[in-house]
């Protein structure tokens, strides 16, 4: 639904689909090889997918750290989507998914919660995504769930 929102390519949304499979390195060891074995596989959605991994592995939620002052980020650096548009939209249907089970169920709950709101934050700003578009995706979710 996200994807659909952001007019992501065909290639992006089936390469979204099939990220779990790559996520992980123990994931990309077990299932993407199987995958990869048993499919013609489109080598730009995978290159997609691949590039997805990496970006989003890079940032993980553990770049966001307690210091004494409270919580700041790492400083070696900010979460990127690099220059695959694709792959911008990819990571933002994720982060925004990702988010909006966040509130719904761990925010102020998990040990971490402040933490993993710094997170997306982090991502957001990178990505170029405002609350007024986060909340527009979030409720085209909603709706989506509606017409089913």
């Amino acid at each position: 639904m996200i994807l659909s929102e952001l007019d992501a390519t065909e290639a992006a949304m089936r390469a979204f689909c099939l990220h779990p499979l790559f996520q992980a390195d123990e994931d990309l060891i077990h299932h993407g090889q199987d995958f990869m074995n048993s499919v013609d596989a489109d080598p730009f959605v995978i290159l997609l997918v691949m590039e997805f991994r990496s970006r989003a592995n890079a940032w993980p939620t553990s770049r966001a750290q307690r210091s004494h002052e409270g919580l700041r980020m790492e400083s070696n650096g900010y979460p990127s989507a690099g220059p695959i548009e694709a792959v911008k939209h990819m990571l933002i249907a994720d982060k925004v998914q990702h988010r909006k089970d966040f509130i719904r169920h761990h925010r102020g709950k998990h040990p971490c919660s402040d933490a993993l709101d710094l997170h997306f934050d982090q991502w957001f700003g990178a990505l170029g995504v405002d609350l007024t578009e986060y909340e527009e995706l979030c409720a085209a979710i909603d709706i989506s769930r509606i017409r089913r």
